[in-house]
């Protein structure tokens, strides 16, 4: 008798203790913000991963990585400068590296987007070159996109 009371009130403990480990609240995935990131005065700060991708025919990989940061200098007008660093490389020939810095101007449209999130347009011009060559070219670029804000900040 003894052993299948201490048998039971362990069992018990057990999914008591079980039960007490349930998460209540969700994790957060958006934040109502309305303009607070895109004020006056904020910096941001992102990247991108771009041309991702793996050749088992020629075994051949390739990457480029788009570093950025920017300052706010009126709600929703960004200025700031972003890096362009990539990566090709072909089994049995060298590795070529790109690289590049571009200013940019990024703006986020006043009505185009969600009390979470802002479409926006972005220009960048800067320079380029490549580890194969010895030349340096003009990059232009032209992006739209849209921001997801998960936070306030």
């Amino acid at each position: 008798m003894k052993k299948s009371t201490l048998l039971l009130l362990i069992t018990a403990g057990i999914g008591y203790q079980a039960h007490a480990q349930k998460i209540e609240t969700t994790p957060q995935m958006s934040s109502e913000v309305g303009i607070e990131p895109i004020k006056q005065g904020n910096w941001m700060v992102g990247g991108s991963i771009g041309n991702l991708g793996y050749s088992f025919e020629a075994k051949s990989f390739n990457i480029a990585l788009q570093p950025r940061a920017g300052y706010f200098v009126s709600d929703g007008l960004a200025i700031g400068a972003q890096a362009n660093l990539g990566l090709a490389t072909v089994k049995d020939a060298d590795n070529e590296w790109t690289y590049g810095v571009a200013p940019f101007v990024r703006y986020y449209f006043p009505n185009a987007g969600s009390t979470t999130g802002r479409f926006f347009g972005q220009g960048d011009i800067g320079i380029s070159g490549s580890s194969k060559g010895k030349d340096v070219a003009l990059a232009v670029g032209a992006n739209v996109g849209y921001a997801h804000f998960i936070t306030r900040t």
